[in-house]
């Protein structure tokens, strides 16, 4: 599964790393670089707390998520978009149409590609409520070999890319209009498959990750169809990952900061 990530890259940096082809806000000016900054601009005045460096990112807070593009042209003027797919910040747990309640969203925070195509919730999103959640690390917990220890004697880990760079995570993404009258309540899960090579030492499970543009765009890619997307619901490639032991301290999602990530100098 996948219960706490990060998100420490400049909103400029991942968005020029992951939506190179991007104009970035329309009537940019010629320079690529400079549509990119306006864009990421507007996103640090939209959402600030998101824009922010965050080492700690727990099931019920907001999240960056890229989503389809709309098909009914009826986009609201101000709504960010990048390579054409609208800008959401969602709620990290699915709250599907038909709750009446925020409580189904933790059972909700991942979706296991196995059965996506099998579970309600789930499988009616495949078609148009595809989206992209920007990270750059996520952690893990691996348990202890005495099957006796606590819970709270796991030994968690952050699991990113070499450099650290940024990424994206396969999500599904919907609306509620039941949970708070009068107001819409986007949320996002994160689709989970079985782990690599590179970090099945720690859990048998890792998200879906999206590592390039090219991943990204067939994810988002408003025509393809829901069985051929489930062919990239499949672990990432041997190599791409690296694990690193931290402080105990990210249990706690009052817990943020550079330190959480930081290697323990007794562990690997």
């Amino acid at each position: 599964m996948c219960g706490r990530f990060t998100l420490k890259t400049p909103v400029i940096d991942w968005l020029y790393s992951l939506f190179p082809d991007s104009p970035g806000l329309p009537d940019s000016p010629a320079n690529h670089r400079s549509g990119l900054e306006l864009l990421a601009r507007a996103m640090q005045r939209a959402n600030p707390l998101l824009a922010a460096p965050r080492y700690n990112i727990s099931p019920t807070q907001p999240i960056w998520g890229i989503t389809q593009s709309r098909c009914d042209a009826l986009a609201p003027p101000h709504e960010l978009s990048v390579c054409g797919h609208p800008i959401r910040m969602l709620r990290w747990g699915l709250i599907p149409s038909w709750a009446d309640s925020t409580k189904v969203a933790y059972s909700m925070i991942n979706a296991r590609s196995e059965t996506i195509l099998e579970k309600p919730s789930f499988k009616n999103l495949m078609h148009s409520h595809r989206c992209a959640i920007i990270a750059d690390g996520y952690y893990e917990w691996q348990r202890p070999t005495d099957d006796a220890a606590s819970s709270a004697s796991k030994q968690p880990y952050w699991i990113h890319r070499p450099e650290e760079k940024p990424f994206a995570m396969a999500g599904l993404w919907t609306e509620n209009k039941k949970v708070q009258p009068n107001q819409v309540l986007q949320s996002a899960t994160i689709i989970t498959t079985e782990a690599n090579a590179d970090t099945s030492q720690v859990h048998d499970r890792m998200p879906v990750l999206l590592l390039d543009p090219l991943s990204i765009s067939r994810w988002l890619a408003g025509d393809a169809d829901p069985e051929e997307t489930t062919s990239m619901l499949v672990p990432a490639k041997p190599g791409v990952l690296q694990i690193r032991a931290v402080s105990p301290q990210v249990n706690s999602p009052r817990h943020d900061g550079q330190l959480l990530i930081h290697a323990l100098s007794d562990k690997p």
